[in-house]
Order: structure tokens, then sequence, then C-alpha cells
């Protein structure tokens, strides 16, 4: 067993710790969760195959249970390390923390035509065919749902405030108190759209030198609205929950573990661990015993 306090190993982790540690969640752990996984191509995504040893599982210990797999509520390391498993952004970082993208096709530039001289208006364009775990496309209405939740003054998420550089975004957030047909109001107003299925563009107040890095928190994965309006506060749980990572949530047992498998619909590169057993010691004596037994 892998502990998350024995990761001298796992690059993808210590990027993400060393990146935390500057202030904030941006990084992303690779899909593959070994040291010689590459960051995401940005060529047209295609179906994943069944990982090499299809049967291999590695096993790791959290040290303790996530509070949520919301990536809009999360808040912690061990909830990040998770939810990168099982999300992707628009962009995300690779080993040397430069921005790559994931679910855009590109990262939006002034010189690609991304973003606008005044540094207001961004374009993302998303990859040709993208699919939800489901097997429901993934579009850029999935992202605007997205983002306008991630501004909701009713879910109060803790990274709001990283998004309200959007045009509207902080009144919208100050509208706790505001009557539900003002805050529907404030939502209709915010300056994120999807034009198409392939393309969202956002508005900002003000040019924000950070926007781009910001894109790649966990609190920018998209969720679907369907399956939250279809499940409330459940929708995180296993058999609930669908999502765009690298790994579907197969199984959650509250307090003892988490399975991760491998996504057959993944844009990228097969994972090359099949399944992942999250587990939850939070005796340090029983995580060694578990460590030694591998």
């Amino acid at each position: 067993m892998v502990s998350l306090k024995h990761l001298g190993s796992f690059a993808g982790f210590l990027a993400l710790l060393l990146v935390l540690a500057c202030g904030g969640d941006a990084t992303a752990i690779p899909a593959s969760v070994v040291p010689d996984a590459t960051a995401p191509a940005t060529t047209a995504p295609t179906t994943t195959k069944p990982p090499t040893g299809s049967g291999s599982l590695l096993r790791v210990n959290l040290g303790g249970e996530p509070s949520t797999l919301d990536p809009q509520l999360a808040s912690s390391l061990l909830e990040f390390s998770v939810l990168r498993q099982l999300s992707e952004g628009l962009l995300g970082f690779d080993k040397r923390l430069n921005l790559t993208p994931l679910v855009a096709a590109v990262v939006p530039t002034v010189e690609n035509g991304g973003i606008t001289l005044d540094g207001l208006t961004y374009t993302f364009k998303l990859r040709q065919g993208l699919i939800w775990s489901d097997g429901q496309p993934l579009t850029a209405r999935d992202f605007e749902y997205t983002f306008k939740r991630a501004l909701s003054p009713d879910l109060a998420a803790p990274y709001s405030s990283f998004f309200s550089a959007i045009q509207g975004g902080e009144e919208y957030l100050m509208a706790a108190e505001a009557e539900p047909a003002a805050k529907a109001r404030l939502r209709e107003a915010l300056g994120i759209s999807a034009t198409s299925d392939d393309t969202l563009v956002v508005n900002l107040t003000a040019p924000n030198p950070t926007f781009l890095q910001k894109m790649a928190l966990v609190a920018a994965s998209p969720v679907r609205q369907d399956v939250i309006e279809e499940y409330g506060t459940a929708w995180t749980e296993a058999g609930n929950y669908v999502g765009n990572g690298p790994y579907i949530l197969s199984e959650w047992v509250h307090q003892d573990h988490i399975t991760l498998e491998a996504n057959p619909t993944y844009w990228g590169p097969a994972p090359k661990q099949a399944r992942i057993r999250l587990s939850m010691i939070t005796d340090v004596n029983a995580e060694l015993v578990a460590y030694k037994a591998g």
C-alpha cells in the first residue's frame, strides 16, 4: 500500500503538494498516477483502451475520508487528490506547472485569438467528441452551468471568489439575501456563455493576469446539471457520480475505502492502473502495518 505520507516516487502528488503550498490546488495529477506520466496531448480525443495490465490494482492510503467529492465544494488536499482522477477542467498544469489544455483544445492566448487584446474576453474551444463517464456528450454548456453554479451565493463554494472576475460575478456572489427572482436575473447576466457545443466565451470585468491559472483549479471541473438535479447532494455517491476524468467512482464505502476504475470513455491515454483502492486509515500503527503488507 502506498500512503500519501510515503509518496516520494509519485511525482504527480508531490507537484500537487508544491502548488498547494504556493496557494492553491492548481495542478493536475497525471491520469496514470505514475512518475512517467506525461501531459495530455492536444490532438482530438479517442476512446480509451483498457489499461495494459487490466487486472492491476494500486493501493493508496488517503489518511481520512473526503468530506465531499463535489468539485465546487472540495477544499482539501485529500479531496483534490481524488477529484483529479474523476474530473478534468478546461486546463491543467504539466510537471513544470506550465498551463496545458485538458478539455480545452488549446490554451487561449492573444496570438491564437483566444484572448482579446484588452484582456477582457476569453474563448475556450473544446476538444471534439468529449464524453461523460455515462456516455453522454460533454459540451461547453456543461461548463457554463458549472461556473454559474460555482458563483451561486446559495452554494457558498469555498473557491467561488476565484471566479468573481467574471462579469457580474461579484454582484451574484453578494446576493445571498436577494429574492429568488433577483438571483435568477444576476445569474443570467453573468459574463459566461456557451455559444456552441464546443465554444465557451467568458467576459471579465477587468483584465485578470491569473485567470487562466484559476481555470485549472479543481473547482473549475465540470459537473452535470441533470445529475445534480436528480440526486441532490447524493450525486457524489458511487452509482450516481458522473465525471470526465481518467477514472470513475465505482465504490465508496464511507469511513473505509474508495475504489476507482479506469474510465473507458476518457479522451486521453489509458491509465496504467486499471483500479485504484483508496483506504482511509487514520491510525499511524495500522497504516504502517498495511504499508508493510503492500
